[in-house]
């Protein structure tokens, strides 16, 4: 797990689950070929290493599998229509000047208005005089 990163953790868990269920699996045979049933079901320790023997190979093979995975390249996200808003406002403008903003970006007054008012609520803008804003 240590060379392969963080990633491969889920792998890890899901392998000790298999080994849980092999271990039990192997037990129940073991009571089947023996006829003698425990109350609580204990599985003993030679089962336990044998299931253990087995999920040991399939950690060096899944390490393997793992490490010729190509490697995820994270796409950029297209910012949407209000992020795009708060980034081409300018440092410090006025209500006629974020409401032509606004309408180049296809967005409607009264839209524009409520984002400012939580811009300027989140602390994003700093609404400083009547009809004087600054961007934080």
């Amino acid at each position: 797990m240590y060379l392969c990163g963080v990633d491969y953790l889920a792998t890890v868990r899901r392998l000790g689950l298999i080994t849980f269920r092999v271990a039990m699996i192997l037990t129940t045979l073991r009571i089947m070929e023996t006829g003698h049933i425990q109350s609580p079901l204990i599985c003993s320790d030679t089962d336990f290493n044998i299931a253990l023997e087995l999920v040991q190979i399939l950690i060096q093979h899944a390490a393997k599998v793992y490490e010729t995975l190509p490697a995820e390249t994270e796409k950029p996200k297209q910012p949407n229509q209000k992020q795009q808003f708060l980034e081409i406002l300018p440092s410090e403008f006025s209500r006629r000047d974020y409401l032509t903003i606004a309408q180049s970006l296809n967005i409607p007054d009264k839209t524009a208005e409520k984002h400012i008012a939580k811009f300027v609520q989140s602390g994003l803008i700093n609404h400083f005089a009547h009809d004087k804003y600054l961007k934080s």
